[in-house]
């Protein structure tokens, strides 16, 4: 988001709350089986979660919150799966989701600039995925992957959509 210069508290399907940055949220739901649910039902189908990596805490607003051992571990998955390469049509080496998160980002930029008559989701081919590994790309589940961890430490930019010269354009 903060590439393509989007406020990411400006929900279109949220509601906008204080500090709450509904407009990921709303980029998100594309992504969320393929990218986040896969991760978490592949963790428990391998027994990796039980009852006790949680703290439930009793309040006004009762919360499950994960403990650091099951979140560390998550996050050390999600990550691999987010760079995981999957075949998409139009680009021969494939994308990783982060990628086509910014491709998804970039054709709203487009849609909201006039230069697409509707926004086309991004929606996961699961004939498109690459069983034998044959073209180097990696589909098997983020858990077999021995890959290494990136994290984007991009500091927050400005909320305007658009480049200087107001023609869409996320960098890279």
């Amino acid at each position: 988001m903060n590439a393509c210069h989007l406020n990411p508290y400006l929900g279109i399907m949220h509601r906008r709350a204080d500090g709450y940055p509904s407009f990921v949220s709303d980029m998100i739901e594309e992504f969320r089986a393929p990218a986040v649910d896969s991760v978490v039902i592949d963790m428990i189908n391998r027994g990796m979660v039980g009852a006790y990596d949680f703290t439930i805490i009793q309040s006004k607003r009762n919360a499950c919150l994960m403990k650091d051992g099951l979140r560390k571990k998550f996050l050390e998955i999600f990550e691999k799966r987010m760079n995981t390469v999957i075949k998409v049509p139009g680009h021969e080496q494939g994308l990783n989701y982060r990628e086509i998160i910014h491709r998804q980002l970039q054709r709203f930029i487009n849609l909201l600039h006039g230069k697409a008559e509707q926004y086309e989701p991004y929606i996961e081919d699961e004939s498109l995925l690459d069983a034998d590994n044959s073209n180097g790309t990696n589909t098997t589940s983020a858990l077999d992957k021995d890959q290494s961890v990136q994290t984007d430490n991009t500091p927050p930019r400005g909320a305007a959509a658009g480049t200087e010269n107001g023609e869409p354009e996320c960098s890279s």
